[in-house]
């Protein structure tokens, strides 16, 4: 990824999300809050699931994230 992002840093664009939430309904909110094309990318490449909990994301977001950026 050109940008660096850190795995918290997405969290402020996903302030105020009410769970449980889908996938497509994380990226939504996101978007709505102007999140910047690397969040919007690695939320894309998060597993489709519902979301319980912020902690539920915040996994899912971190696996995202080190698969793209070829770690495991």
């Amino acid at each position: 990824m050109a940008e660096q992002l850190s795995t918290p840093s997405y969290q402020v664009y996903t302030k105020g999300i009410d769970y449980p939430k889908s996938k497509q309904e994380v990226i939504s909110h996101v978007r709505g809050n102007n999140a910047p094309d690397a969040v919007i990318r690695v939320m894309e490449a998060m597993e489709d699931q519902e979301f319980t909990s912020a902690t539920d994301l915040a996994r899912a977001f971190g696996e995202a994230k080190n698969r793209l950026e070829g770690r495991r």
